[in-house]
Formats: C-alpha cells, structure tokens, sequence
C-alpha cells in the first residue's frame, strides 16, 4: 500500500497494482449482483451481451500519475491475467482519444458503468476528461480452477495528459446461502 492511499483501502490478494499508483476510492460488499459486459456497444446504451454474477464484491479505483500510456497499463494487466491461468472473457484498448462503441471504447465504459455505477460524490474520473484527453480500455477475465471462482473487470481512461484511472472490480462469485431461514 502507499501512504496517499485513501484510508482502509487495500490491494486485492488477487492482483496487484501497477508500480506507482494510488487508491482513490474503495469499496467492499459481502453480496452484490454484478454485471459483466461480454461484447461491444450495439446500439444507443445498449450492449446485448451480459453476464450476471453473484458474490463478494471489491472495487479499487488506481490513479496513475506521469507518462504511462493507457495501452502500456492495459497490456500488463493482459499478461498479468494470461500468466495466472485467467480466462479473458473480452477486451479492448483505444489508445487515442475516442467515441467508440466497441469495446474498451469511451461510450462503451460510459454504458457498463450506468449498469455497475460508482457513488457520484465520489471524484472517480473515468467518465470524464474532455474530448482532446487520451484513450480508454476494458478487461474482463475470469479465473476458474477448484476452490476459486473469480471474475476481474479493469476499466482505465486518462483523465488528463499526466493522469490515466482504473477501476478494478472484482467478484469472488459464490451461490447465495439460501438456507438460513427455516
């Protein structure tokens, strides 16, 4: 962890951070239904391919400061996921400024954040940024291998030239106890 972390924020056991960012936002929930988008942007705010899973929910979103490219942080996080044996269920990288629907592309984030949205209050900066500011990317991945059942979402846009944002989302996907009333 680092000292600008914000308070009671952590690293998940299940990925790192890239070197030298901070966590500006965190937050962790026992149960919580989730939505993974598994393709692109079809239509207006609509992406046909979902998948809905159930579990412990974290959400860490990193701010990077300086000269790192989204494409750079995207593609560690790729090899970081190939390398542990995950599954990419989908991706994609825009590295230049954009409108796009397919994705990873900023319109397709604007989307998949509408349905897995974060508290306004919150100065959480991946929407924003002006149409002269840099690119955007999508990971979703999934680990499943006996004891271990893990869904990754990484979203990233640069929010200004010096700035690039990361949400990671992580479902530790479980089946409801649903015994627990007799």
């Amino acid at each position: 962890s680092n000292a600008q972390d914000v308070q009671e924020s952590k690293d998940h056991p299940m990925i790192t951070r890239y070197p030298g960012s901070i966590i500006g936002y965190y937050e962790e929930q026992n149960y919580f239904v989730y939505n993974i988008a598994a393709g692109p942007q079809t239509a207006y705010k609509n992406i046909d391919e979902w998948l809905k899973i159930e579990g412990k929910f974290t959400r860490i979103y990193y701010i990077i400061k300086g000269e790192t490219t989204i494409t750079e942080v995207y593609r560690n996080y790729i090899s970081a996921f190939e390398k542990n044996g995950f599954r990419i269920i989908t991706d994609g990288v825009e590295d230049k400024s954009n409108v796009s629907q397919k994705v990873g592309g900023r319109v397709f984030l604007g989307t998949y954040y509408e349905k897995n949205p974060f508290p306004s209050s919150e100065s959480i900066n991946i929407l924003k940024g002006t149409s002269t500011v840099g690119g955007t990317c999508y990971i979703a991945a999934h680990l499943d291998k006996p004891g271990t059942n893990v869904y990754i979402v990484v979203g990233g846009s640069q929010y200004s030239s010096n700035e690039k944002v990361f949400l990671v989302d992580i479902i530790e996907a479980a089946v409801m106890e649903d015994d627990l009333i007799k």
